[in-house]
């Protein structure tokens, strides 16, 4: 038995003919009813555990920093901390820090971190003078020098400590140096490292 469809149906137009129910989709009836609205979308399930690490890539490598016979081309201050120089060292001038000692008496610490050069003012008595943070590397000399200004009593440094430890000194001529009142004297010492043990050299010089 043949089903008469309605005439001039519009798309989703639904038909019920015997108990059957006909969807027009725009071309053509079918049998079912037309699909419903999308149902709201569920709650989103527990995340999977993560997966390993991959493999670490292997970048290029980075470049050299600067090599040997590097030339420093700068007006302006330039601060280096140990230099080594190991062939012949070329300079146009130079200065050198000069930390001053007022009283010395008994025995006065002399540190080479802050300078080499000390001047003595107002000087007491005669002093032993410990040279501290002395560097101990063999086959070296490190040369310290005591301005000293003498009052009406001259007064000298009679002893040497290097760290703390006594010292022989090796004065010129084997004399034990004397003051000169009322001048300008310079006691200069060099502390010569060699086989583990210290030789100290001592001079004296008066300026007037």
């Amino acid at each position: 038995m043949s089903i008469q469809f309605p005439d001039n149906p519009t798309v989703g137009q639904v038909y019920t003919n015997n108990g059957r129910t006909w969807t027009y989709n725009g071309r053509f009836w079918y049998l079912g009813a037309p699909t419903g609205a999308t149902g709201a979308t569920g709650a989103t399930g527990i995340s999977g555990n993560t997966g390993p690490t991959g493999a670490t890539g292997i970048g290029a490598t980075g470049a050299s920093g600067p090599g040997a016979n590097q030339l420093l081309n700068t007006n302006s201050s330039v601060t280096f901390s140990n230099v080594s120089v190991t062939n012949l060292a070329s300079l146009t001038a130079t200065t050198e820090n000069i930390t001053g000692i007022t009283g010395a008496s008994g025995t006065v610490t002399h540190d080479i971190t802050a300078s080499t050069i000390f001047f003595h003012t107002n000087i007491v008595g005669n002093f032993t003078a410990n040279f501290v943070n002395v560097p101990t590397t063999n086959n070296r000399v490190i040369s310290v020098v005591l301005v000293l200004q003498q009052a009406a009593t001259p007064f000298t440094c009679t002893a040497v400590q290097i760290d703390g430890a006594a010292q022989t000194v090796y004065n010129v001529n084997a004399a034990a140096p004397a003051g000169t009142a009322n001048r300008r004297e310079t006691q200069s010492f060099s502390l010569i490292r060699e086989n583990n043990t210290w030789t100290v050299l001592a001079t004296l010089g008066s300026f007037g």
